[in-house]
């Protein structure tokens, strides 16, 4: 959706993404290179979140699109979804 699209955020929306984050989530900054093997290139911000609730999955993409993935495991272990914003968006 676009940004005019989307309702405001209530000040709970922010506490439940804060807590979100810290607690399943993750920050990163990385180098990408326009060019193999030389250091020309740029730095990318993204957020993104794992777990294995698909409703708080659902709940991010509603606030702020982005990307879902389903992880599938073996065993006894879950299946997980993460959900990523990158670039411009993050």
């Amino acid at each position: 959706r676009e940004l005019e699209e989307r309702r405001q955020m209530t000040i709970g929306d922010i506490g439940w993404l804060a807590g979100i984050i810290d607690g399943e989530g993750c920050i990163s900054v990385t180098k990408k290179r326009t060019y193999k093997n030389t250091t020309i290139g740029y730095y990318v911000l993204s957020v993104s979140v794992a777990n294995t609730d698909e409703a708080m999955i659902n709940k991010l993409v509603d606030m702020f699109n982005g990307c879902v993935f389903l992880k599938k495991r073996n065993g006894k272990r879950k299946d997980f979804w993460r959900w990523e914003l990158s670039g411009k968006s993050a």
